[in-house]
């Protein structure tokens, strides 16, 4: 799934802001194709 740019704006903010083991954990959700479709159904279904 490709991201919008301001999605990978706000990732690569969060990432800087983080280290170790939370930056290590928001990394591996920022690049898990099952948890994005979650949020991509999650913000299509709020709608």
């Amino acid at each position: 799934m490709r991201k919008s740019p301001k999605e990978i704006e706000l990732e690569n903010e969060i990432l800087t802001r983080l280290s170790g083991k939370p930056a290590m954990a928001a990394s591996l959700i920022f690049n898990d194709e099952e948890a994005q479709s979650l949020q991509n159904y999650a913000n299509v279904v709020s709608i």
